[in-house]
């Protein structure tokens, strides 16, 4: 099993989390808990109620040696302790040492570089409205196009923005040493002085999503030659792409801004 090839269970940094029983030494340990709530989540689990198949499935907890579970009222009074404790630092602590053990464990040196925050509805009580009209949680995800691994995330509230500058730095400080970011896609989010800087000083190609801003938009208007657009398959598109080079402000150099443009399709008229 994955987990206990990279010995999740050895890591020190467990040590950090909660015991079930606070001043007891007869709780379980941390990894009691983790790996359970891993399995329940990679199999489509989204509630702590959830892990009762897991406590029923015999076979599976035979085959990974799970011979101890919490029931599931204490995996949610331990999970309630770890964001009233110290627990949630140590929990970033042994993400980021089994994100550095799969990466080294990869034979591949260079990685493009994904980042796009994502909603999470949610009708808790401190949940905030999104830009699509419903509650949640908006954190901003990091994962690498060639292996299926996060390596870096920010949680925010559904009506927060920024952070993105700090998820990019996290993303190239959990990379071991020899391997790198050679493309970074990136959201509109990122579209700003700090975050393009940074992807050029590390030697980074980018493609980031360009906010509408007015000056864009007149940059947009000028473009005089428009090219026929076809996918990636080389089937032609009803859309047309074109190319102009754009900056901004503190920053000393130019940059390509390549634009995608098509009519919108009328819609059906309604017969009366």
């Amino acid at each position: 099993m994955y987990l206990h090839k990279i010995k999740l269970n050895k890591i020190r940094e467990f040590e950090g989390l909660c015991p079930s029983k606070i001043g007891s030494n007869r709780g379980y340990p941390a990894y009691c808990y983790i790996e359970p709530i891993l399995l329940m989540l990679t199999g489509g689990g989204k509630t702590i109620e959830d892990l009762r198949e897991i406590n029923n499935d015999t076979a599976l907890r035979k085959l990974t040696g799970m011979e101890k579970m919490p029931s599931p009222s204490t995996f949610g009074d331990w999970l309630r302790r770890q964001g009233n404790s110290e627990g949630l630092q140590a929990l970033k602590k042994v993400i980021d040492i089994t994100t550095k053990k799969a990466l080294s464990m990869d034979k591949r040196k260079e990685y493009t570089l994904y980042s796009d925050p994502t909603i999470i509805e949610s009708e808790k009580y401190d949940a905030k409205m999104t830009y699509r009209g419903t509650k949640g949680y908006r954190p901003i995800i990091a994962t690498l196009d060639e292996i299926p691994l996060i390596i870096s995330h920010s949680f925010r509230q559904g009506n927060e923005t920024g952070q993105g500058i700090e998820v990019i730095k996290k993303a190239y400080e959990v990379l071991p040493h020899g391997k790198k970011i050679s493309l970074a896609c990136l959201d509109s989010e990122f579209y700003n002085t700090e975050v393009i800087e940074y992807l050029r000083d590390k030697g980074t190609k980018f493609c980031i999503v360009a906010d509408k801003t007015f000056s864009v938009k007149e940059l947009i208007k000028r473009i005089d030659r428009w090219e026929s657009f076809k996918d990636r398959d080389g089937i032609q598109t009803e859309k047309e792409i074109g190319e102009t080079v754009h900056t901004m402000n503190r920053l000393g150099f130019l940059f390509k801004l390549v634009v995608l443009r098509w009519k919108p399709k009328q819609r059906a008229l309604k017969v009366l």
